[in-house]
């Protein structure tokens, strides 16, 4: 039994709670120790002098010398001398931590800032990005006690800022990790006497012998450092995050720069993150610093490289005889040997996800991402031991290594000891770690210094070695100087840590309540050390999607991939994947990092493993298995074993496959699950436990419900609720019991929305964090609390809001991108230049990071919005929103911006001594040089002591009020328009209205009109009093401003203002009075605000936040309130950073890409310029118009045709992308703009005299461009106290309704005044409506002219064009005309099919008549002709789906409209031409022939046909006399073609006369006239036909002739006739057959050995209308195939990828029987002849697109068996499945128009054996 003894074999809490520290007592037998309950024993010597040192060695490097002119960094103390500004020597004298705690001073932030070295200005290297912090809170500083300070004043307690942590119940490390890796090759001799190996087995064996090649090649890794720690140069922002999260910014970690990759997994706080398995993967054998798995059990402690040391001494002190303390400049460029090699390591709960899928354990998920490999540099701890005097351990003694971290969790210090002896074992590499990745640690993973234990797991790699004394634990508070710990004793450590956590337990012990669990957790075998050996596959990732449609898919081969490693610095010596349930395995090949070898037997590394398998055998498989094996040949145990902590889970890893349907394309895809999904997401193919339910197990079903605004209410340390799985929970007596701090919980309660910037699920952020940590004792515990149920309205609307917010939140991220100002991260901004403009108010300006290419960055500020910046405090960032001064225009925009701030000093008579925050924060910070930094980032060679300037964080942009321009306003998401604003401003409250001031008088054109009141205590007070003055003067008519000031100056008889307060009587005299376009704008002080401005504005009939019927007040000074993340962000209009930037950026990429191509730059280069195009342009309509667009295009796509660069799919990939993206941006932002102005918002009506003013059309009396349309007149509601422009925005949307095409509004009206002046709607709309009226010839009647002339050029560009036909919808701001009528349906349209149609198959798609189908174009009706037109248009589609469908390429010379439906004008009656509306109509010059009269006609026998789109029809005459008259189409085809119009009277008119069209339209003559019919139609008539019973003959076919005498004999075609549906029956039959799969399609050749070809559609019966003959074919059974073009076939430079090839080929001899086919696999082509060449044979033309190729013989054979020769070839087009192309005697198939040639090959006796069409 150990030194402790069975009495303290109990819980080490004084009550049954998870994660409460050990009081002392508890810890009897360990503080019987020896001194070891006595703190002041601990303390370690003096610094001992150094002594044969290399004095010259530079930082981080072994035997690289600094020149000895170059001077040491010294250990820098920390100034504490500072005063308060109150001019007393004694106080003066005070360090800021007693003023703090005096009572009779008190201690300000100027104190504490000037007292504080900001180490990262001197030594950026040993800092990289992470912030600068204050060593105290701002709570701190606003609670201390002041003299004069009354207790009614002070703060109330902010609430317990203590780390929260997670409870000690959660597995687990530090927050760095540890890997293994290993490897071993298997060699096999090849012996002749074996059988030949196959192809693939060869490739097997190459691989392995490489692999064994490689693995037999490692020598031994020395360690040398590769270089220096390396400044923020290249590679910085690929290692590192620079930008900080909003989730950072109220915990005490807001200083530390964070990836979003990362996937928090406990909430905010503290850190636990992993990051996704793939990326992970991807990211390679060496992690980036910053997808580094995090684990952490509080905040992450402050320190600095220059005032921590490292105290190594002994307990009991004889161990070692010279105790010493290191500074970190010793220990890194000291005399000790530095070594760097990748070391990989893992928390110990990787793969808990798995265990808790099982049952619950009591720590939350990792998944199998919590392990990292990077390359860490440090010094050996045995090297720092031994020059400390380590003494030999005695053999029958065990000595302990201790170490303990600066973090401070819950449960007291993370620390932890290993065996002494493992660490002077120079083979293990146990390490005291500054370096990661060539740089100093990232806070997160232990800066400044760490441990890392090469093989053993992450939980015993303790970070941030420091301990901190009682004394500061007292006021709470901590020193710049900071002191580390290792020593040595001979007990192993007794902290809460080592004890309680990193322990596998038996698996019956299920609780930490059990009778056994203290003995376990305290009983040295449960220990987690070494790694366990562990296996993962990564691909197939989770969720991945492999289609399984494409033609020998299933033959592909898939590469598996993973990581594997093992512990103890073991090799991984085999991994194995199997696929039939771990029967058989198979080999998977290893992949090494660089020199992975140490010791010449230690791997520190992962391994990376692949295999390659076939897709067929994934698909198959039930599972995806792997295991590894490690260098004792053991295997990782089969299936998982669950234990209490989660840990060390290394069972078999499987994936699982699944087949299923796509819910996006409907095709089958086979989809892989891995055990989890990543992150804290759900999913994967393991099903959670079901939880308890509370409410059943309690008997709770009767809960009292509760709404969201009632929860909202209770959201403090005294009232504090939590909503958990819909349920409600009083958890107010439970804060100053949980493990985590109060903080942990306060931050969610009463939180009634969800937090998006972290987690996007559907489900309150405070159940993610609270599933993922709690077990079942803190559910029990939950369970007390329960005291109701959230409501169904609350449900609901959380669901919402978080769809809501993520929208919004992607939308708002989308719009910023490449702006410096994110709504969610906070970027570094440096401070350059501080300029004093008064004794209190400095302007400061300050650089955001430039861009990648140097240029500099952008800010991207709206107008009127706020800036939110961050200083880091030791316990949160401290948050306030500022406005910029500059930049306001989008001009402006340099890459800097300027803050006038005013500073609040500290002063003893001030109601609040210690003063403004943030104000003497800023004031205290010292500027650096612009572009310092940016020459730091791109490597150059820049010192250690280079001033870079100190930094803030900025975020943004925040607020809710936006000017757009032009008196329109974006307040809260809502559109306003103000023609007069008056602004209320006190104090920097100017800075908002600087900004709106400045905006309207920059624009000339912006008639806005603005007074100003400025209040300020004095005239010095007074800011940007110059620049006002200025603008009043230069702009009288639009600007004033008038002052108000408590003590008017002396010295200024010329300053005009006010003395005193502001008043009503003075915003009556100054602002403009109340009025539905006036508005005013308020910023200032709380006190003017609300004590005077507000009241007064009231007063005077102003209405807070209304705009309907009388003036409005907004609120703007958000900027004096520090901001959350608002996910209710205004919307940015499309024209930020609009096309005036686009052009200028646009020019300077063409020039990027011009110079590139003319200096012959890389492709990687080159990429680099094209990247920016597509990351950095915003293609609206407006920027796509200029010709810097036309450059930019011009240049990308010549440069990128080049063949060096075309062939490159990095490059093909992005220009595939600028041109997805100048699609689909230029296409939304003409949407937007189109309905913008078709809809607008209909304004509400104003107070006033009601009048009803009615518009009259006079534009033919009045306009030259004569358009014989008459707009009936319109009569629209007004009052004469309003704009006459609200009245007629009214009519023209009225108007608009009745007459115009959704898409083609006409917007452009004249009035026209009694004076005969005719004068713009717009130039009339800012006057008043009643002086309007006067200048009328009648009053209340408006004369107008429309100038739809002007309106009309645009017709080419509707927004519907940019949309696929099948994409086209009628948006829902669309409202047609009522003469816009539903058409007739054809008879084969289905709305909504139940099966999608096959390939090729002719469907419809219905279209709304919003442009016309191929060109999209507006179609053009006036305001009466036509006067009906189809709301839809039925297009002929084939291949259609849901997402994609080809236009059906109908040809105009073939018969689509069958006889008897022909119309012949002049007897259409106005139903049927109704019915033609909204379909694809025939027409011919000719008239009406009977077919039994003209079958013989050569080419086509209706000559000068019309195929077009039928979309609007005119009428002539009045009730039953009405008649159709005019027939508008537009010529059917892909691309679409010109209007054209049917004289529907038979009159042989002129379409035109007497009036003038909007758009070009020709008269086209028309004989007859009729809907055409697809094969679709024509079953749903015979469907039709049948079901009635009629035996009616199908459409197109001929009436049926008497049939000879002859007949077919058993099957064989014979001469004799038919009649047609006999013939048609049984040749349909026979065509089936043949396009079987597994028939052969073959033909008989008969003893005249000819093939005849050409044009089908042109060819009607008779055999010499084939255009080619060819001849001296070889009689017998030919093969024929339509397959694809092979390599011969093609032209040299021919990019078709599709081209298809016509063959036929002799078989055998014999004959051909069609009702006994051949199968394909039986009928085989002999060889062709070696010499025998291609030879022209035979050409011919095509000109209706369907090419055939025919055996003479048995084309013969089977026309003479029936009656009608046309109709029967008829028939071998008549394909309704659009697949059948093998006939009785041929092939027909689709082609393009034009010349085709004949080839063959002839045999040795030169007969034809084989030919060839090339389609």
């Amino acid at each position: 039994m150990p030194a402790w003894t069975r009495e303290n074999l109990t819980p080490p809490w004084p009550k049954p709670h998870l994660v409460q520290l050990a009081p002392p007592e508890t810890y009897d037998a360990a503080h019987q120790l020896q001194g070891s309950d006595d703190l002041c024993k601990h303390k370690p010597g003096g610094l001992v002098a150094r002594d044969g040192g290399e004095l010259g060695r530079r930082a981080g490097m072994y035997g690289m010398m600094h020149s000895e002119s170059e001077e040491r960094v010294p250990v820098v103390k920390s100034p504490l001398e500072s005063t308060n500004g109150s001019g007393e020597e004694d106080v003066a004298e005070m360090d800021w931590h007693e003023k703090l705690c005096s009572g009779d001073t008190f201690a300000t932030v100027r104190d504490i800032k000037k007292a504080s070295t900001d180490y990262k200005l001197l030594y950026p290297k040993n800092h990289a990005f992470a912030r600068y912090v204050l060593p105290v809170s701002e709570s701190e500083i606003k609670e201390q006690d002041w003299p004069g300070k009354k207790k009614d004043d002070k703060h109330p307690p902010s609430p317990s800022t203590s780390a929260s942590s997670i409870s000690s119940g959660m597995a687990s490390s530090s927050e760095d990790e540890k890997k293994d890796k290993g490897e071993e090759g298997e060699t096999k001799d090849s012996k002749p006497d074996k059988p030949p190996l196959s192809d693939e087995e060869h490739s097997f064996l190459d691989k392995l012998l490489a692999e064994m090649d490689t693995v037999s090649s490692f020598k031994n890794n020395p360690g040398q450092p590769q270089g220096d720690l390396k400044l923020l140069d290249g590679d910085a922002l690929e290692q590192l995050e620079s930008h900080l999260s909003i989730d950072d910014q109220d915990t005490p970690d807001s200083w530390i720069p964070r990836s979003s990759e990362l996937l928090r997994l406990t909430g905010k706080h503290p850190l636990n993150a992993e990051t996704n398995l793939l990326r992970l993967f991807e990211a390679g054998l060496v992690t980036p610093t910053k997808l580094h798995y995090v684990r952490s059990h509080g905040a992450v402690p402050q320190l600095n490289w220059e005032t921590h040391t490292l105290e190594v001494y002994a307990e009991p002190p004889g161990l070692i005889h010279r105790p010493r303390e290191w500074t970190m400049d010793e220990l890194a460029s000291g005399d000790l040997r530095i070594v760097e090699f990748p070391v990989t390591f893992g928390c110990d709960g990787n793969r808990r996800k798995e265990v808790n899928m099982i049952k619950k354990s009591a720590a939350f998920n990792w998944s199998a991402s919590s392990i990292s490999t990077c390359l860490w540099r440090g010094v050996l701890v045995r090297d720092v031991l031994l020059t400390c005097g380590l003494q030999d351990q005695p053999d029958e003694e065990r000595w302990y290594l201790n170490f303990e971290g600066a973090d401070e969790p819950s449960e007291g210090p993370y620390a932890t000891s290993i065996p002494l002896m493992h660490a002077m074992n120079p083979a293990n590499d146990v390490l005291l770690v500054f370096g990661m990745n060539g740089r100093v640690l990232h806070p997160d993973h232990g800066y400044p210094l760490r441990l890392i234990i090469p093989g053993y797991v992450g939980g015993r790699q303790v970070k941030w070695l420091k301990k901190v004394s009682s004394i500061l634990h007292l006021n709470i508070l901590m020193t710049d100087k900071a002191r580390a710990q290792l020593w040595v004793t001979k007990e192993p450590n007794r902290s809460h840590y080592h004890i309680w956590d990193n322990r596998v337990v038996p698996t019956f012990i299920d609780s930490r309540n059990h009778p056994f669990a203290a003995a376990f957790f305290h009983h040295e075998s449960t220990a987690c050390w070494e790694q366990s050996l562990q296996s993962v596959i990564v691909k197939p990732t989770h969720d991945e999607r492999i289609p399984l449609v494409d033609k020998g898919c299933l033959d592909r081969t898939y590469t598996v991939e993973g990581y594997a490693f093992s512990g103890g610095g073991d090799r991984v010596e085999r991994v194995e994947l199997s696929l039939d349930g771990g029967q058989t395995w198979r080999y998977c090949f290893r992949h090494f990092t660089d020199s992975p070898l140490r010791h010449g037997e230690k791997y520190w590394a992962w391994i990376f493993w692949s295999c390659e398998v076939k897709l067929q055998e994934l698909v198959s498989a039930y599972e995806i298995i792997v295991r590894a094996q490690d260098g004792r040949k053991n295997y990782q145990p089969e299936h998982i074993s669950w234990n209490l902590m989660g840990m060390m889970n290394n069972a078999w890893y499987r994936v699982r496959p699944r087949i299923l349907q796509d819910e996006k394309t409907f095709l089958p895809v086979v989809q892989f699950q891995h055990p989890v999904a990543p992150g804290n997401d759900e999913g994967g193919w393991m099903i959670p436990p079901v939880d308890d339910d509370a409410d059943a197990k309690n008997g709770n079903n009767n809960l009292k419900t509760f709404s969201l605004d009632e929860i909202a209410k209770h959201n403090n340390k005294n009232d504090a609720w939590l909503i958990l799985d819909n349920k409600v929970y009083d958890v107010t007596s439970f804060l100053t019991e949980h493990p985590g701090g109060a903080n942990a919980i306060l931050t969610y309660a009463g939180k009634a929305t969800v937090d998006v910037t972290n987690e996007l699920n559907i489900v309150s952020r405070t159940q993610l964090k609270y599933k993922g940590i709690h077990d079942a004792y803190a559910n029990s515990l939950r369970d007390k609390m329960l005291i109701g149920v959230l409501s169904e309205e609350g449900i609901q609307a959380m669901k919402e809001d978080a769809i809501r917010a993520a929208k919004e939140l992607q939308k708002v991220k989308a719009d910023r991108q490449g702006l410096a100002l994110q709504p969610d991260l906070f970027t570094q901004a440096k401070l350059v230049r501080k300029k004093e403009v008064s004794s209190d108010t400095k302007l400061y300006t300050f650089e955001i990071p430039r861009k990648q290419d140097g240029s500099p960055g952008r800010l991207g500020l709206p107008i009127g919005r706020h800036v939110q910046i961050a200083v880091h405090f030791k316990d949160q960032a401290v948050l306030r929103s500022y406005t910029p001064v500059r930049p306001v225009l989008a001009s402006e925009d340099d890459g800097t911006f300027d803050l006038l701030v005013k500073t609040y000093l500290p002063s003893a008579d001030s109601p609040f001594p210690p003063g403004g925050t943030v104000s003497n924060y800023l004031d205290c910070m010292e500027e650096g040089e612009s572009q310092i930094l940016n020459s730091v980032l791109r490597g150059s060679d820049t010192t250690s002591s280079t001033f870079v300037g100190e930094e803030i964080d900025i975020r943004g942009p925040t607020g809710g009020i936006t000017y757009t321009g032009h008196g329109n306003f974006d307040i809260e998401g809502n559109e306003y328009h103000f023609d007069k604003i008056n602004l209320v401003a006190g104090g920097s409250g100017l800075t908002p209205h600087w900004q709106l001031i400045h905006a309207i008088l920059s624009d000339e054109t912006d008639k806005t009109v603005i007074s100003l009141i400025d209040s300020n205590k004095s005239f010095e007070d007074i800011l940007m009093r110059e620049e006002l003055q200025k603008y009043a003067e230069e702009h009288a008519g639009r600007f004033k401003v008038w002052h108000v000031v408590s003590k008017p100056p002396q010295d200024q008889p010329d300053f005009k203002c006010s003395k005193g307060r502001l008043t009503r009587e003075l915003m009556e005299e100054h602002f403009y009075p109340v009025d539905e376009n006036a508005a005013a704008f308020l910023c200032g002080p709380p006190g003017l605000i609300e004590k005077a401005a507000l009241p007064g504005l009231e007063e005077m009939g102003f209405e807070d936040g209304k705009t309907d019927t009388r003036g409005s007040i907004f609120e703007t000074n958000l900027h004096h309130i520090p901001g959350q993340l608002d996910c209710k962000i205004g919307s940015t209009m499309s024209s930020a950073g609009g096309s005036g930037d686009m052009e200028s950026l646009a020019l300077q990429l063409t020039n990027e890409i011009n110079e590139a191509v003319a200096a012959g730059k890389s492709n990687e280069e080159f990429l680099t310029i094209l990247e920016r195009a597509r990351d950095e342009i915003t293609y609206t309509y407006a920027f796509s118009k200029t010709e810097s667009y036309r450059q930019l295009s011009h240049a990308i796509g010549t440069s990128t045709a080049a063949p060096s660069r075309f062939e490159d799919s990095a490059i093909k990939a992005v220009y595939n992308a600028i041109s997805e993206k100048r699609y689909t941006q230029a296409r939304d932002d003409d949407v937007r703009i189109t309905e913008a102005l078709w809809w607008g918002t209909e304004p509400v009506l104003q107070e006033g005299k009601r009048v009803s003013v009615e518009f009259r059309d006079v534009t033919p009396s009045h306009k030259e461009w004569k358009v014989n349309e008459l707009w009936t007149p319109e009569v629209v509601e007004g009052s004469t106290a309003e704009t006459f422009g609200r009245i007629t925005q009214r009519f023209r949307i009225q108007a608009n309704k009745k007459h115009r095409h959704p898409y083609l509004p006409s917007l452009l009206f004249d009035a026209l005044l009694k004076s005969g002046e005719r004068v713009s709607f717009s130039a009339l709309a800012d006057r008043l409506a009643s002086d309007v009226f006067n200048d009328l010839a009648q009053e209340h009647i408006v004369p107008y002219v429309r100038n739809d002339d002007k309106n009309h050029a645009v017709h080419e560009r509707s927004p519907a064009r940019y949309f696929d036909l099948w994409e086209r919808t009628l948006p829902d701001w669309c409202v047609t005309p009522g003469h816009w009528i539903e058409p007739n349906p054809p008879p084969g349209y289905v709305e909504n099919p139940s099966t999608l149609p096959v390939p090729k198959e002719q469907y419809y798609k219905k279209v709304p008549t919003l442009c016309f189908p191929g060109n999209g174009r507006n179609i053009i009706p006036s305001a009466t002709k036509p006067d009906i037109i189809t709301r839809a248009i039925f297009v002929p589609v084939q291949n259609y789906s849901p997402t994609k469908a080809s236009f059906v390429p109908l040809q105009q010379e073939h018969d689509l409209v069958p006889h008897d439906d022909q119309l012949v004008p002049g007897e259409i009656t106005l139903d049927a031409a109704r019915a033609l509306l909204g379909r694809v109509v025939q027409s011919s010059k000719e008239p009406r022939v009977d077919r039994t009269e003209a079958k013989r006609r050569k080419i086509n026998k209706f000559a000068a046909q019309s195929l077009g789109y039928a979309w609007g029809l005119e009428t002539e005459g009045e009730g039953e006399a009405r008649r159709p008259s005019w027939l508008h189409c537009l010529h059917y085809g892909n691309r679409g073609g010109n209007e054209y119009v049917l004289d529907l009277t038979g009159q042989n008119r002129t379409y035109g006369e007497g009036w003038v069209s909007p758009v070009e339209t020709r008269t086209t003559t028309c004989a007859w006239v009729g809907a055409t019919l697809l094969p679709a139609d024509v079953k749903a008539l015979k469907a039709k036909r049948a079901a009635s019973g009629t035996q009616e003959e199908a459409s197109k076919k001929p009436s049926a002739s008497q049939p000879s005498q002859d007949t077919v004999e058993s099957g064989k075609l014979k001469a004799g006739a038919m009649d047609y549906d006999t013939w048609y029956e049984r040749t349909a039959k026979w065509i089936r057959a043949l396009n079987k799969k597994k028939t052969a399609p073959v033909v008989e050749v008969g003893p005249d050995g000819t093939f005849v070809g050409g044009d089908l559609g042109t060819s009607k019966g008779e055999a010499d209308e084939f255009e080619a003959e060819v001849t001296g074919a070889k009689p017998g059974v030919w093969l024929m195939s339509l397959e694809p073009a092979r390599p011969e076939d093609r032209a040299e430079d021919e990019m078709d990828e599709d081209a298809k090839v016509i063959r036929f080929v002799w078989t055998s001899d014999g004959s051909v029987n069609y009702d006994a086919l051949p199968r394909r696999n039986r009928v085989r082509a002999p060889e062709a002849e070696p010499n025998a060449e291609w030879e022209v044979v035979g050409s011919f033309s095509v000109d209706s697109g369907t090419v055939c190729l025919f055996s003479k013989y048995a084309l013969d054979t089977i026309l003479a068996s029936g009656t009608d020769r046309e109709a029967m070839l008829e028939a071998f087009i008549d394909d309704d499945e659009g697949d059948k192309v093998f006939v009785p005697s041929g092939i027909v198939v689709s082609g393009n128009d034009g010349g085709y040639e004949i080839q063959g090959r002839r045999d040795a006796e030169g007969r034809i054996v084989e030919l060839k069409v090339r389609l």
